[in-house]
Order: C-alpha cells, then sequence, then structure tokens
C-alpha cells in the first residue's frame, strides 16, 4: 500500500514528454556513434524520435545522408522518405531531398 509520500515522490519523478524525446535523441546519436553507425532498426528509432520532436528536416537529413547505407532495398529507402512527407501545422509539405 503506498501512502501519499510515495504518490508524490512518484508522480515528481516522471520526466515530462519532451524530456523523454531529447534523452531519446541523445542515446541514439550516442549508440550510432559508438557501435560504428547505425542499423537499419536504430536508423527508423532515431528518424520516428526526430519526427515527434518535430525536427523533419533533421529526420530527413539523417534519412538521405544514411539510408542507402543503411537500408538496402531501394523501395524501403523510397518509404522512409515518404513517410517523411508530412505537413506542418500551417498545412504546408515539408519535402526531404528525394
Amino acid at each position: 500500500m503506498l501512502d501519499d509520500t510515495n504518490a508524490a515522490a512518484g508522480e515528481s519523478a516522471a520526466m515530462a514528454p519532451a524530456q523523454l524525446l531529447q534523452l531519446a535523441d541523445t542515446l541514439a546519436r550516442r549508440q550510432a556513434g559508438g557501435s560504428g553507425g547505425y542499423s537499419a532498426e536504430a536508423l527508423l528509432l532515431h528518424v520516428e524520435v526526430l519526427r515527434q520532436q518535430r525536427r523533419v528536416s533533421d529526420a530527413a537529413d539523417l534519412a538521405a545522408d544514411l539510408g542507402a547505407k543503411v537500408i538496402p532495398l531501394p523501395a524501403d529507402q523510397r518509404s522512409l522518405h515518404a513517410a517523411l512527407l508530412v505537413r506542418d501545422r500551417r498545412g504546408n509539405f515539408t519535402r526531404p531531398g528525394i
């Protein structure tokens, strides 16, 4: 049974979503740098973290720079680029270099 002090400590220990995304971004960059590069799964995860942070141009740059190196099938590379064709808050399309 939890008392009020434990509940309050648990609530204050929780991180905000923006902080969690920043942590995920940092960990993904460290993982890629320490292991000699991205795996396909790590690249997709990092791209999704950047998208959730609304850093679509950074995600598109990362996908354009590394997609061909770690994603062997051209169709899968194009699928990744297509997933990055998103609308921003004003309704404009953000287009990565396809």
